[in-house]
């Protein structure tokens, strides 16, 4: 009787808070990204600790110039090498790549290109990603092949992005190019 009806109020409970947990997860994956490796909004630090753009770059050491030249020598990085391809990578290695720390780097893009590291990275991996659909030599691969080979590894962030960026799914997308 209610041994029964308390198993079952309790075994529902359960269910709802592992479904409201990885709703949560999904639609804000952001959160479950290292902390330590989230970029520092450029508002956040305005607001939270009253910096401007020029005590920003004192902390870390770089002058406005120095940032064009680390963007440079980023990019080429990023064209070249394509590390954003690790579905690992974080703002730390990629730091170490480029020969600078990861407060310096987080302040480049930033500065640079008004966006946080995952929003750069993933901007990058969605390029590879439309090129890769377009070209019909890869017209056997799966969607969700190529947006893992394009260092995705969750098939919800992928879909929610490009969506996003595109206004289409990946598979209208490809329909595209046949």
């Amino acid at each position: 009787g209610l041994t029964v009806f308390y198993t079952k109020a309790g075994a529902v409970l359960l269910a709802g808070a592992v479904y409201g947990l990885g709703y949560r997860g999904l639609h804000y994956s952001d959160i479950l990204a290292k902390s330590s490796d989230r970029a520092w909004p450029p508002e956040a630090a305005k607001d939270v600790e009253g910096d401007t753009t020029r005590d920003r770059f004192e902390k870390t050491g770089l002058t406005e110039k120095d940032v064009g030249c680390v963007a440079e020598k980023l990019e080429n990085l990023v064209s070249e090498q394509k590390p954003f391809l690790d579905p690992e990578l974080t703002l730390s290695n990629l730091a170490e790549m480029v020969g600078i720390t990861r407060n310096q780097l987080s302040l480049v893009i930033n500065s640079r290109y008004g966006m946080s590291f995952y929003r750069f990275i993933n901007g990058h991996r969605l390029e590879e990603v439309k090129k890769t659909l377009a070209d019909p030599a890869n017209r056997s691969r799966t969607i969700l092949d190529v947006a893992y080979a394009a260092g995705f590894n969750s098939k919800a962030v992928f879909n929610k992005l490009f969506k996003e960026q595109l206004g289409i799914t990946p598979a209208a997308y490809r329909e595209r190019f046949t």
